[in-house]
């Protein structure tokens, strides 16, 4: 074989060499991809939710991955005779009322403005009713009264004290089956299910009746909350899917739950899709500082609004927490330059907002110097498809609305407020897995802003709605914000 053949096989085969180490990398930063993204649902399937750091735990890691009890054999069902149906889903208790009220009568004739009237007959209605612990009958008794003038019959009103009028339930009844939902995620049919066993049947559509009727009675005082919200220096707000189920009952459509909150008060909006003018509607009129992740939706909300973002610390520092496996060294670096920013945010929690702003103009600044240099030295030397190159490439992305902290001692340096009270509704969600419709979905949103509202200023989220629902009905409609959780709290 000659010189010139001997060369040219050689650079065949460094070409096809360099093809083959190209493909080797690919194929290598896939592996590497995959992996992250298997440890990464491992941790999340068996590990430790926290991502708090314990540096003095000396028993990390020994139950890294501990395999799930099997469920104990389920007891054979034993046979029930069938029950029989009752009308509209609903029975009222055996025996007689626990407690008895008595509606005045009328006292003048609405027609002709005589005040002859004579009892003639009573209208009986019965409510059924939740106090702590038991279930009450109430018995209402309204009397139909004749005019001795012009025979014009008059029947004393329902009592406005019912939030829903013409309804089987009472208030505390409302507010538990609103509670046990919202808060405490048991789906309408669960809690039929329970209040069957406790001797009261309501059919799941009458529950669901129930929540549409209360959502829409008590939308006023998240309008309420919402408007106010937007006169606010500052917003944080997240958001998380939720499906709906669509027309034809077989399957479900996208939806999305935003969460929008401040020191005062959380709302909760549920749109049809991800697209950032939903949040752009709700938020109109608002001028302060927007508190979210990167997120397209967001982005998209504030380039609309002409908002300044700021962005989530704690959202970045996940990113280096997830490359723990990959780059624990790298990983740990960046996580200790972070936690100093956070351990600067414990000490000025409850501090006022001059020290908050001479501190962050010290010690946060020469914080996020450090962490700055440390991206900016290790950006080149991290493979850019790696879990700790995405973190840092991240991070330096976010730059700008990272440090907006630094100029606005007010805000917080992170969005945990509003991923804790999304995760609520993240919990809720795995129990009823969909919203059955847009509207449903509109009715959630609002009780879920007052029960996290509740929660955010330390109110029993039952006795709070038992007491607005037995006022909001002869509340003046201009002073209804005095009756969200913000202001019931502050007048206790």
């Amino acid at each position: 074989m000659t010189y010139d053949a001997l060369l040219a096989d050689n650079t065949a085969l460094r070409v096809q060499m360099t093809t083959l180490m190209a493909q080797l990398s690919a194929i290598q930063a896939n592996n590497e991809a995959l992996a992250q993204e298997l440890a990464r649902l491992k941790r999340q399937t068996f590990g430790v939710k926290s991502e708090r750091l314990h540096h003095d735990d000396k028993q990390t890691g020994l139950f890294a991955q501990p395999e799930p009890d099997a469920p104990p054999p389920e007891p054979e069902a034993a046979a029930t005779p069938p029950r029989k149906a009752t009308p509209h889903g609903r029975r009222r208790p055996d025996g007689e009322p626990d407690e008895q009220l008595l509606i005045p009568a009328p006292t003048s004739c609405t027609r002709c403005g005589g005040g002859d009237l004579r009892e003639i007959s009573a209208s009986i209605a019965t409510r059924l009713e939740w106090r702590r612990g038991h279930f009450v009958t109430i018995q209402i008794r309204r009397p139909s009264c004749a005019c001795g003038q012009c025979n014009n019959v008059e029947t004393a009103p329902e009592p406005s004290t019912f939030a829903l009028s013409r309804s089987i339930v009472g208030n505390g009844l409302v507010a538990r089956v609103i509670v046990d939902k919202f808060l405490d995620n048991i789906p309408l049919n669960r809690q039929a299910d329970r209040f069957a066993r406790d001797g009261l049947t309501l059919s799941p559509s009458t529950l669901g009746d129930i929540v549409r009727r209360s959502a829409g009675l008590l939308g006023r005082i998240v309008q309420a909350m919402l408007a106010e919200m937007v006169t606010s220096d500052w917003i944080q707000t997240d958001a998380t899917g939720l499906p709906i189920l669509d027309g034809s009952q077989k399957t479900t459509k996208s939806g999305h739950l935003f969460v929008c909150s401040t020191p005062k008060h959380v709302v909760y909006h549920a749109t049809p899709s991800k697209h950032g003018a939903h949040i752009a509607a709700l938020l109109k009129g608002f001028k302060g500082i927007l508190l979210a992740d990167g997120g397209s939706e967001f982005n998209e909300a504030v380039a609309f609004l002409q908002l300044l973002r700021a962005a989530c610390w704690a959202h970045a520092r996940r990113y280096f927490f997830d490359a723990q496996v990959e780059s624990p060294v790298l990983a740990a670096e960046a996580m200790a330059l972070i936690g100093v920013l956070f351990e600067i945010e414990r000490e000025i929690k409850d501090a006022d907002l001059e020290t908050r702003r001479r501190r962050r103009d010290t010690d946060t600044c020469a914080a996020l110097v450090k962490i700055h240099d440390w991206l900016t030295r290790n950006v080149h030397g991290a493979r850019p498809r790696s879990a700790i190159g995405k973190a840092i490439q991240y991070t330096l992305n976010q730059w700008a609305a990272l440090t907006v902290c630094a100029d606005h001692p007010e805000i917080p340096i992170h969005n945990n407020t509003s991923e804790l009270r999304l995760r609520q509704a993240v919990t809720g969600r795995k129990n009823y897995l969909f919203a059955g419709s847009e509207g449903g979905a509109a009715s959630a949103a609002i009780l879920y802003s007052l029960v996290a509202s509740c929660r955010l200023h330390g109110l029993d989220p039952w006795a709070y709605l038992y007491d607005v629902l037995g006022r909001i009905n002869d509340h003046p409609a201009t002073r209804v914000i005095e009756l969200s959780p913000a202001y019931v709290a502050r007048a206790r």
